[in-house]
């Protein structure tokens, strides 16, 4: 059962000193509370241009995932998937 959805879409846009987008990109997150202090997460995201530091990026997509358990409340243990450079990181916090 869910106890709490959250679903978001935005962009961000970032200019240099002489107005020339450096960064714009267009992103859909969604979180989910289960019942039993389970989470889920899911954010896809496309960055239609960035520049860096000599480098330059297109059209590049990424998706990351993460399930969540928090069995006091206390703690969050959350592995994370990362699709566009795959790996796996483990992330403990304390609220």
């Amino acid at each position: 059962m869910v106890q709490q959805l959250n679903v978001s879409l935005g962009s961000e846009f970032i200019f240099n000193y002489n107005q020339l987008r450096k960064y714009f990109d267009i992103y859909n997150d969604l979180f989910i509370q289960w019942k039993g202090n389970f989470r889920t997460g899911l954010n896809i995201y496309h960055v239609v241009n960035e520049e860096f530091a000599g480098f330059f990026g297109r059209n590049m997509t990424g998706i990351n995932f993460f399930n969540g358990y928090n069995p006091l409340k206390k703690l969050i243990y959350e592995p994370l998937f990362h699709l566009m450079n795959p790996f796996v990181m483990m992330k403990i916090s304390l609220p």
